[in-house]
């Protein structure tokens, strides 16, 4: 990687699994899980163990996005600490893009995790305000106007 992660970097990743190659297929894109980096060595994010603070996984990372806009890293932490950190994953959640079932107050899944992090942190205009567990992984890479590619697999 020539390349070093900043703290807010969106990290997009390609499926690795029976669930991410589900979650890609279903969604149209290549890409099945993102994390935010919080430093150049962890990220936090929505992984299968539950929403917590995890190393950065180099492994099957396809993509990093950069926001554009100004945002807040210490606002998105706090709201990462306050409302997401501890919730479970979300595997019913993952029927919401087909728009079944409610949203989850105790539970999520990565991009769910990931739009109410850069939307807490600033980036209030994300996906037009699309409900956050409605957003797959892809849009991160193809529809984000205010992230820019930084690095590509």
């Amino acid at each position: 990687m020539s390349f070093s992660i900043q703290p807010g970097d969106c990290l997009v990743y390609a499926p690795s699994s029976i669930m991410g190659k589900l979650i890609a297929r279903k969604s149209w894109f290549p890409y099945s899980h993102v994390e935010v980096a919080i430093s150049p060595n962890r990220a936090i994010g929505a992984r299968q163990t539950g929403v917590n603070e995890y190393p950065i996984r180099l492994s099957d990372l396809a993509v990093v996005m950069r926001p554009t806009e100004n945002f807040n890293l210490e606002d998105g932490i706090e709201w990462f600490n306050l409302h997401a950190k501890g919730c479970k994953y979300d595997y019913w959640g993952l029927f919401r893009f087909y728009l079944l079932g409610k949203p989850s107050d105790d539970k999520m899944f990565c991009s769910e995790m990931a739009v109410g992090f850069y939307r807490n942190a600033g980036i209030s205009n994300l996906f037009h305000k699309v409900a956050s567990d409605l957003v797959p992984p892809g849009w991160f890479v193809t529809l984000a106007d205010e992230f820019t590619e930084v690095w590509r697999a």
